[in-house]
């Protein structure tokens, strides 16, 4: 004899049937909802990392931009320095007066402009010649060979004698600062040449290992291929 399900029981599995295929079609959409957000977090945390990575680069195109300007400031000032000292030694060893000689020491110095020469004449004239040790020693010598004792109100042998030797050993002593100050220049380019040849070398490595394209030749301070402006040609009209 074949079994008969009564028609209310029937019709309540079915209706079980329908609500466990609707709430299994939700939870599919709630599962394909899930996969959408964690792909849009995934999308958000590249694009964080890429505006993290170009911040970085940024930095250290900053960084070397500073240390240029700090070299060719440093350079700078001791050409400056270099160049007012040769003026006036120029002008002070040849005792030259007016401005009939700036052309001429202009193209000495290798430079199209005065080198503002004018403003070395024009300063105001020391209260000493150049060569006060020389007459002072001088004068003392005679000093002696006339009268030992000589007084001349408060001048006198002993005090002119002291005068000079301190002035002696003050140029003794600035000579000595120069001679510190022309080595500590020299030690200083030394370490320059050496610093910017390990610049270049690690530049050509990161080139050579990562790519003239690529983002870590960029952040050692190189140039991008991509970003390199093609020289343009100019072009001739005729008439």
């Amino acid at each position: 004899m074949k079994t008969v399900f009564p028609s209310h029981l029937l019709r309540r599995l079915t209706d079980l049937v329908g609500k466990h295929a609707s709430l299994f079609g939700k939870r599919t959409g709630l599962v394909g909802k899930r996969t959408g957000l964690i792909g849009r977090r995934t999308s958000l945390i590249g694009r964080r990392t890429s505006l993290i990575g170009r911040h970085t680069d940024l930095v250290g195109k900053r960084t070397d931009l500073v240390g240029r300007h700090t070299d060719l400031v440093g350079k700078l000032t001791d050409l400056v320095g270099k160049r007012t000292s040769l003026k006036r030694i120029i002008i002070s060893k040849l005792g030259l007066t007016g401005t009939w000689f700036l052309p001429i020491i202009s193209t000495i110095l290798g430079c199209s402009q005065k080198l503002r020469i004018q403003e070395v004449v024009n300063m105001p004239a020391k209260p000493y010649p150049t060569d006060v040790l020389e007459q002072a020693q001088s004068v003392l010598d005679a000093m002696n060979q006339i009268d030992s004792g000589m007084n001349i109100g408060s001048v006198n042998n002993a005090t002119l004698s002291a005068d000079i030797t301190q002035a002696n050993q003050l140029v003794s002593q600035m000579n000595a600062l120069e001679a510190q100050l022309t080595n500590m220049r020299n030690q200083r380019d030394t370490l320059y040449a050496a610093l910017w040849d390990k610049v270049k070398r690690v530049r050509s490595g990161v080139k050579a290992n990562y790519g003239d394209d690529s983002s870590q030749y960029e952040m050692v301070g190189g140039t991008r291929l991509s970003e390199r402006k093609s020289p343009t040609r100019k072009t001739t009209t005729t008439a």
